[in-house]
């Protein structure tokens, strides 16, 4: 990566040789380096932290086949990546944020280690290479949050991308063998993890690829078949264990709602076709201009298309990862929701078919494109003058802290890479990726922790918590159903109808709490005489308000 570059000191040059022969340990090191002071920074913020939160709880309090949520089946997602943060847990901690932020940051090194063996193995290239791909992601600030956010997608996309890894080698090779098994295992697993899609991504890109290749047949030998009935039968086991439990109204919504509905006729996130095509770009900062150095040109000529065609039958590893990016992202773009998170399991092919562009377009200048480093830096210094847009438009009453910090780094890190750029990939990289290393300590350690009272519903649950300290009981009306246990440190009566907030305060005179939407709270026309507001708080998008019914309650902080 570094090119024999008389402007690089020995020493430097020495040292990028090291890192190209051991890429692993970079990027493992550097992702530690990313979170390992900050696992314990923050609070679990709005929405799906604190609910994966309860959830958890509850799993260690003996639901761990069918998911529970503030005292209800949880049938938006299936156990395994809880089942995952208890072997975490199991390192100390319990249901604690660090094990929370421990599970994002080891799910991040997990999938770039994915990354890394799809690179080695199916696309044939070097180390250089594959760490350029780890690099890429671990400079982007999109897949850094998503590192330590509470979700399971990027686990999702660890076992999505090892069922591609093993279908690419199993159906290579015209022989039975195990790699197509075990692929269909991991599909099953992934699906376990999230859903559906987990099967579908490695499946539909397998598919494609045999037929782009004329072998359909191949999907049609004993292995293929060993596979799917052993997946079959783990998703079998698992909903037959889900009936058990939970009966048919689980079964019910996992397979209307959470299914059907998602797909067809989704009730939330709701987006045009085009979606994906205005997230990508955004999801890809700041290396999205990298698409230019794909060959586009060739798309013009009609030998390329000809050569392509009488080619296809041989079609190798690159073929492959096109096959998987777009074969994913087209049957994401058809789908009913979309979120740009669901774009995780096609950045991986992505980030590896960009390295080898930049490799190639590298050896062409050199090892050296200035141009690109200005891209770079100027993305930088677009940071440093929104910071400050931020800190004025703020929606919430909170005072952010550190970016006076966070704006110096980035400022240096752009002026940084800009005195390298003639240097040649290596010393440029390794200036952004220790910049934006050095930008993530003040931005988690103070930025976000500031923002706490804004984006965590922790404030208010403990107030509840409080309260029901002193006996009183909790309602909420009409939220995002479980955001308030974890932090409340018990389950709340959550219902849709106002009359259930007039039992519960009826039930319990002086001792009674609910939770409302602000907007909620005043258009209750018939509320029961003697409720006071007792704690406000503006939480992401919109102020919740807590009431109570104690004749001597009085507003708290």
């Amino acid at each position: 990566m570094t090119y024999d570059n008389p402007r690089i000191p020995k020493i430097l040059d020495t040292l990028g040789r090291f890192c190209t022969r051991h890429p692993l340990m970079v990027l493992t090191i550097v992702l530690l380096a990313q979170c390992v002071f900050t696992l314990d920074a923050r609070a679990l913020w709005f929405s799906d932290e604190v609910r994966y939160a309860n959830a958890f709880e509850n799993l260690l309090n003996g639901h761990w086949l069918v998911l529970h949520l503030n005292g209800q089946m949880y049938p938006d997602k299936p156990p395994v990546y809880f089942w995952f943060m208890w072997l975490v847990s199991k390192l100390g901690g319990g249901a604690t944020p660090v094990t929370f932020f421990a599970s994002s940051a080891l799910s991040a090194l997990l999938y770039l280690f994915a990354t890394h063996f799809m690179c080695r193995r199916i696309a044939n290239e070097d180390n250089t290479t594959s760490l350029i791909t780890g690099l890429f992601f671990l400079t982007s600030l999109y897949f850094i949050g998503l590192g330590q956010y509470l979700r399971m997608d990027l686990l999702f996309g660890v076992f999505i991308l090892a069922s591609q890894f093993f279908f690419y080698f199993g159906v290579n090779n015209e022989q039975n063998n195990a790699y197509n098994v075990l692929a269909f295992v991991l599909a099953g697993v992934a699906t376990l993890t999230k859903g559906p899609l987990g099967a579908v991504f490695p499946l539909l890109g397998v598919i494609v690829f045999l037929a782009w290749k004329g072998d359909l047949r191949r999907l049609f030998r004993k292995d293929m078949l060993l596979g799917l009935v052993l997946m079959l039968l783990m998703l079998g086991a698992w909903v037959g264990g889900a009936y058990m439990i939970e009966g048919k109204a689980y079964i019910d919504n996992i397979f209307y709602k959470q299914i059907y509905r998602r797909a067809v006729n989704t009730w939330h996130h709701e987006e045009p076709f085009y979606y994906y095509l205005t997230a990508l770009p955004l999801v890809c900062l700041p290396w999205t201009f990298i698409v230019v150095l794909l060959p586009f040109r060739r798309l013009g000529k009609a030998a390329f298309w000809k050569d392509l065609w009488e080619r296809r039958r041989a079609a190798q590893g690159t073929t492959y990862l096109w096959v998987l990016f777009l074969t994913g992202f087209c049957m994401l773009s058809l789908l009913s929701g979309k979120v740009a998170i669901y774009l995780l399991p096609v950045l991986a092919p992505l980030a590896i078919l960009g390295a080898k562009g930049l490799r190639r377009a590298a050896e062409l200048h050199h090892g050296r494109l200035p141009w690109m480093w200005i891209c770079v830096a100027l993305f930088c210094f677009i940071m440093v003058l929104a910071a400050p847009f931020f800190e004025i438009f703020c929606p919430w009453p909170v005072t952010v802290a550190g970016l006076g910090f966070v704006t110096l780094i980035m400022g240096a890190t752009g002026a940084a890479v800009l005195a390298v750029r003639r240097m040649g990939i290596g010393p440029a990289l390794a200036v952004f990726v220790l910049g934006i290393t050095l930008v993530l300590q003040p931005l988690k350690l103070m930025t976000l922790p500031s923002i706490n009272a804004g984006m965590s519903p922790k404030a208010m649950a403990m107030v509840i918590r409080d309260y029901v300290s002193h006996g009183f009981s909790p309602a909420a009306y009409d939220i995002y159903s479980g955001i308030f246990t974890y932090y409340a440190g018990r389950d709340i009566l959550e219902s849709d109808y106002f009359e259930d907030m007039a039992k519960n305060f009826a039930e319990h005179p002086g001792k009674g709490i609910a939770v409302f939407k602000e907007k909620d709270w005043k258009r209750w026309d018939k509320k029961p005489e003697g409720l006071k507001v007792v704690f406000r708080q503006w939480i992401v998008d919109r102020p919740y308000v807590l009431v109570s019914n104690e004749a001597s309650a009085t507003p708290k902080d």
